[in-house]
């Protein structure tokens, strides 16, 4: 099993910022809609999951990263605590050109390396 590099956007904690009341507080009203979620796209991937596992959403290129969050909305989030991270996935569930669902035998937020995010 090979790992693969993710980037995403999450707290402290290891959450990103689609949660629950949250993207009221940082989405770009003008910018493109995000693409479908991962419960959209491929339905409900969690059966696949080891009792070990903790379970995220994130991308495999900075540009895929793009297509989710405007240089506005990166800054919004920013001031709000999240970050963007590179972290190591150890199993893929599923994979599109919109999104990688992963699984880690660690919490997300622990080993995750804040990176510099780029408002282009």
């Amino acid at each position: 099993m090979s790992r693969r590099r993710i980037f995403r956007i999450q707290d402290a904690e290891g959450r990103g910022p689609y949660k629950p009341g949250m993207s009221q507080h940082w989405v770009d009203d003008e910018g493109p809609p995000p693409p479908p979620t991962w419960m959209q796209e491929f339905g409900d991937v969690t059966p696949q999951l080891l009792p070990h596992e903790h379970v995220g959403c994130g991308c495999v290129s900075l540009d895929q990263l793009f297509r989710w969050f405007t240089p506005t909305e990166l800054q919004r989030l920013h001031r709000l605590g999240y970050r963007l991270v590179v972290i190591w996935a150890d199993r893929i569930l599923a994979e599109s050109v919109n999104q990688v669902v992963f699984t880690r035998n660690r919490p997300l937020a622990e080993g995750a390396t804040v990176i510099a995010a780029p408002y282009r």
